[in-house]
């Protein structure tokens, strides 16, 4: 049987997955995305994850992030590169995008 999460329901997860307890049970790894927020949080040897974001990150780091997936060792490693902000930031001004979706991609935010 599988489950969708959306946002509301992640929310409702997020404690066990920043406590300390071993109340998190998980049988299969899961990888969720939209909150643009990079995390892995292992569980033996599962783990819940979201990769982050290309672009629009959240949590003050203004490089893209991603994750790269070993299926074979079940490894997950969460990565950060630099990219050109002020040529995006000039084209979503250009595109006629709110200027403060440009300027948040120097913060981070």
């Amino acid at each position: 049987m599988s489950k969708n999460l959306t946002s509301d329901s992640l929310l409702k997860l997020l404690p066990l997955l920043t406590s300390d307890e071993d109340s998190l049970t998980l049988e299969k790894n899961i990888v969720v995305g939209h909150t643009h927020i990079q995390f892995v949080r292992w569980h033996k040897e599962l783990f819940f994850a979201n990769p982050g974001s290309v672009g629009q990150p959240r949590d003050g780091d203004p490089r893209s992030a991603f994750a790269i997936y070993d299926t074979e060792k079940n490894e997950i490693k969460l990565r950060r590169v630099e990219y050109n902000i002020q040529e995006v930031y000039e084209a979503v001004i250009e595109a006629g995008l709110p200027e403060f979706l440009g300027e948040r991609l120097f913060r981070g935010y």
